[in-house]
């Protein structure tokens, strides 16, 4: 007699649904149509993504990796991560999951559920990266000082404790970014 395997693990659900649960349960909180915050915070999100990578690079220059933290109560962080990719007059996520970037789902959870959230952006130009940061402050990016974003990297987040800098890493303070 043979044992039976053991069952599969259960795959988390794609970050993109967790997001749209999160800001369902957020309307449903809010007492608001869910659909129409979903939408709101959809377009919240492509505005800010936009601004930051039309303020950020030089049109078809380099390579800016954003990466969304957000971490709402009850739940697991959410964290996702793309290439942003800046032509002459579009700019494009690589992270794309069913035609839903799951960065712009992170952020706009974080938008809906004004969840502790932060973005960062890693600018490479050759041998060498500059890094900003920025805090979700729904609905806006609010720049993170020179400072803050070298202590957001140099600080190991389990114990606390100061780590080295990158090799070939600047550590810049974000830059305001309009919501409009």
């Amino acid at each position: 007699m043979h044992a039976s395997p053991p069952p599969p693990a259960a795959c988390p659900p794609p970050l993109t649904d967790v997001a749209r649960d999160l800001i369902h349960a957020t309307a449903t909180r809010l007492r608001v149509d869910p659909e129409k915050l979903f939408d709101a915070v959809i377009r919240g999100a492509d505005r800010l993504l936009h601004n930051l990578a039309a303020g950020h690079l030089p049109r078809g220059a380099g390579e800016l990796v954003t990466t969304v933290g957000c971490h709402p109560v009850d739940h697991e962080p959410m964290h996702a991560q793309a290439v942003v990719v800046v032509g002459n007059a579009t700019w494009t996520l690589s992270d794309e999951l069913d035609g839903f970037p799951t960065v712009r789902a992170v952020l706009a959870a974080a938008l809906a559920t004004a969840a502790p959230a932060g973005i960062t952006s890693r600018h490479f130009v050759g041998d060498s990266c500059t890094v900003r940061g920025w805090a979700v402050t729904s609905p806006f990016l609010t720049p993170l000082s020179e400072a803050e974003v070298f202590d957001a990297y140099c600080t190991d987040s389990e114990t606390g404790e100061p780590k080295p800098p990158e090799h070939g890493v600047t550590y810049r303070a974000g830059f305001p970014i309009p919501f409009l």
